[in-house]
């Protein structure tokens, strides 16, 4: 390692540096994330298993220990979970679109449409000189069109920055993501 200070008379502190080698061998590895699967979720029979759960028998409450009967109610409730919502693996595809949720599937149609566009344009012949123009012009429209979608989007992704101080506000907001419905509103409400 090599530190050090600069010497820049920008104020009365000298900026201080330091070098840390490191080798070129670094691999990132795949990021690995899991989700529920609530694509083939039976609520009515979640619904009956929960309702059947003796909750006096499983949280032994005659022992007085408030953390053993908490991780013996979450046991439970994912037990249910495991049951009726199976882990599933996220799709890099899934991981990409969640670190942008701006661009929405009608933005990603269009980038896709753009690229098709764009690979005719490259492969079009010198010859053709009517069809490139055109291909072009619809190339350079459409960019221009999913721009304009974009910084649209990202303004209208700014929801929580701009009602930060409204907690009704916020709490709409999340509901409204993640499609709270409900019945897992007044499940939640009962735990």
């Amino acid at each position: 390692m090599i530190s050090g200070n600069l010497c820049i008379s920008i104020s009365d502190h000298l900026p201080s540096f330091l070098l840390v080698p490191h080798s070129n061998n670094y691999n990132n590895p795949k990021q690995t994330a899991y989700r529920r699967d609530s694509k083939r979720f039976d609520r009515e029979n979640f619904i009956l298993d929960y309702l059947a759960i003796n909750w006096d028998d499983i949280l032994q409450l005659d022992e007085n220990d408030v953390n053993l009967s908490l991780s013996l109610l979450l046991s439970k409730i994912d037990e249910l979970l495991d049951k009726y919502m199976p882990w599933k693996k996220v799709t890099s595809k899934d991981l990409k679109k969640k670190s942008k949720p701006w661009i929405t599937n009608d933005i990603f149609n269009k980038l896709k449409l753009k690229s098709k566009i764009y690979g005719k344009y490259i492969k079009c012949k010198s010859s053709q000189v009517d069809l490139k123009n055109t291909l072009l012009a619809n190339y350079k429209s459409l960019k221009n069109e999913i721009t304009l979608l974009m910084h649209t989007s990202k303004k209208d992704n700014r929801y929580f920055t701009n009602n930060r101080k409204s907690l009704c506000k916020t709490w709409e907001g999340i509901k409204e993501i993640i499609n709270l419905n409900p019945i897992w509103a007044g499940l939640l409400r009962a735990l």
